[in-house]
């Protein structure tokens, strides 16, 4: 039965089937067993216990799915990331010169270190403006939004201290993301959020008088990018993930992360379902709800944080310097980490593609091939009902056209066999290179952070903004390259389905249609056969997952093949990435042929048969 709010268990219903069958009585669940082995740490024992320990003394002991990060470890980490002012500031805002934070262990400090560092809202007497070097790294923390449980829905705002004195000067801040929200603590304290309508009643939700405050400070020369997670609270690798990129936007010895906050402001929501992750929940709000299906009209009530975090993007993405928007999440059926993205026109999608291609480049665990950018994947309905449509990413997309916009998914265990990842010389860390093939390892923090760093580390490449970047060391050269390897698969894909639709409207023999000229004389490539005219490619088309490429679907790809040339994707500066790709495909290509040509000749196969066959390991 379906528990009422506040998760207290119905009463059983007399009629319902027996537990772990359907009314047909075909078995849904099975009974399984586990022989659990474990050690005694003495000493990790002794120093978790205030307490004495005494032999036959009764001891609760806790199993996890996964490394745990909870509601309470997040505030501890926010308050010593957000306070921090170093004494050579030019004001008393939160920005720092701190040094790296410490990595994640699984035992945090039971309550935060006491701080000394002025707010924002009382800065000292004794700073003033000019004069004085400028603050490395600008953070600042608000109140998005309070939950119906009463937790904080924080945002974490990251970039650099430059240009910090001039905004501070003239108090040039960010504008309101809505002036209709008034749950936020920025907007009860500037007053102009009106308590009329829904909220009339609902005073006990809005932000207290010591929680608000201002606005950050605006840098209007930068882009932004939002990072959210949690919106699952089951799904706690995504907080790993996320601290990881936090890490890396905090470091002073990272050239990367330097290039990240003078170039974007992050706009951070680390936990958009706190009242879930309290309650122990695994996809679900108090109440029951999935909150990543509510997105395209939420509740102001009932699902607060959805229209919170809805207004902020559309917000950012009106001002036209929206950069990148990643919502992560965990797993649990499909092995490794992968990004979810939309479904667009041809060029669009070059780009889009190319971000995921970029960061499987930058972290060995995330797996291109896995990713899905199809449009069956966008509209798919779940068994509760919700359609992945009402998710922030397809929100984003289909409101806006907002190209980057994803969902990133991470296993809780593991992975398939590791991606080939150059090494960095000059990056502490990162010295190291990773072999294609590698069997992954058990999946932990430092893998979960490796998957933060990379996704940054992606963003900065597909700006041409990385100063230490992998990709020279590849045989792509530059993200140039790998946008028209991509480009060359997406065509290559179509005009094979083109040419199979050709086959079986005509009659012809499969192999003599993909061989077959047409429209396009002279274009000899190594294709493995010639490709049709741009004016025939169907008007949707959606790729076949394959070993090297996700499944993707692509509108008007006319004009994406209208510039495509044989020297457009062999020149010298991507020769052997093509080179490489193209040998593959078209052995894969003559292999599908003789193999379909034999088995319709043989009369094994039917023509309709042979037009759905998936061409999986092809790319």
């Amino acid at each position: 039965p379906k528990p009422p709010a506040g998760g207290v268990p119905a009463e059983p219903d007399p009629d319902a089937p027996p537990p772990g069958r359907k009314k047909n009585g075909n078995p849904t669940h099975v009974d399984i067993s586990f022989d659990f082995t474990f050690e005694m740490d003495d000493a990790a024992l002794v120093s978790a216990a205030p307490h004495r320990v005494t032999p036959g003394m009764p001891v609760t002991y806790c199993f996890a799915n996964t490394f745990p990060f909870s509601y309470a470890r997040l505030q501890r980490h926010l308050a010593m990331w957000a306070p921090h002012c170093a004494p050579q500031c030019p004001l008393s805002v939160c920005a720092t010169h701190a040094p790296d934070p410490p990595a994640v262990t699984m035992r945090g400090p039971s309550t935060a270190p006491p701080s000394t560092a002025p707010s924002e809202s009382a800065p000292r007497e004794e700073a003033h403006i000019g004069g004085v070097a400028p603050c490395r790294i600008y953070t600042h923390r608000e109140v998005l939004n309070l939950t119906p449980d009463g937790n904080r829905v924080d945002v974490l705002t990251i970039t650099s201290g430059h240009g910090l004195a001039a905004a501070a000067q003239a108090d040039r801040r960010e504008a309101l993301y809505s002036e209709l929200h008034p749950l936020s603590s920025a907007a009860a304290q500037a007053g102009t959020a009106s308590l009329g309508g829904v909220f009339a009643e609902h005073r006990q939700i809005l932000p207290s008088p010591e929680m608000h405050t201002q606005r950050p400070y605006a840098f209007p020369d930068r882009r932004y990018v939002v990072l959210s997670a949690r919106v699952h609270p089951g799904e706690v690798p995504a907080s790993h993930i996320l601290h990881g990129a936090i890490e890396m936007l905090l470091s002073v010895t990272d050239p990367r992360a330097d290039a990240l906050r003078k170039n974007f402001v992050f706009v951070i929501v680390p936990m958009l379902n706190p009242d879930g992750v309290a309650r122990g929940h695994s996809r679900a709000d108090p109440v029951g709800q999935n909150l990543n299906r509510l997105y395209k009209d939420p509740h102001p009530l009932k699902q607060p944080t959805c229209l919170a975090l809805r207004n902020l993007l559309l917000s950012l993405q009106k001002t036209g310097r929206l950069a990148l928007y990643v919502d992560m999440h965990a797993h649990s059926n499909k092995k490794g980490a992968f990004l979810f993205g939309n479904a667009m026109d041809g060029v669009r999608q070059v780009q889009n593609l190319l971000y995921a291609k970029l960061a499987s480049m930058n972290s060995p665990y995330l797996d291109f091939p896995s990713c899905n950018f199809s449009e069956g994947n966008m509209f798919a309905v779940g068994k509760g009902g919700g359609g992945k449509d009402g998710s922030s990413r397809v929100m984003l997309f289909t409101e806006t056209g907002f190209t980057h916009s994803y969902t990133l998914e991470m296993n809780y265990i593991t992975g398939p066999p590791v991606n080939g990842v150059a090494k960095l010389a000059n990056v502490p860390g990162e010295e190291n290179e990773s072999i294609t093939g590698a069997p992954c390892p058990k999946y932990g923090p430092p893998v979960f952070h490796d998957v933060g760093r990379g996704l940054l580390s992606a963003l900065l490449d597909l700006q041409g903004l990385n100063p230490a970047s992998r990709l020279p060391g590849t045989s792509y050269k530059n993200a140039r390259g790998v946008g028209q390897w991509i480009q060359r698969c997406l065509l290559v894909d179509a005009w094979e389905q083109q040419r199979r639709q050709h086959a079986l409207a005509t009659g012809i023999p499969l192999s003599q249609a993909l061989g077959k000229a047409n429209g396009v004389s002279g274009n000899t490539t190594d294709l493995g056969f010639t490709p049709c005219a741009p004016n025939e490619l169907p008007a949707v088309v959606t790729t076949r997952p394959s070993a090297t490429f996700p499944p993707t679907t692509t509108r008007n790809l006319s004009e994406l093949a209208a510039g495509y040339t044989a020297a457009s994707v062999t020149g010298a500066e991507n020769s052997a990435a093509v080179s490489a790709a193209s040998g593959a495909r078209a052995a894969a290509a003559a292999r599908r042929r003789s193999t379909l040509a034999a088995a319709a000749g043989k009369g094994k196969a039917r023509p309709d048969k042979v037009a759905a066959s998936p061409a999986r390991g092809s790319r």
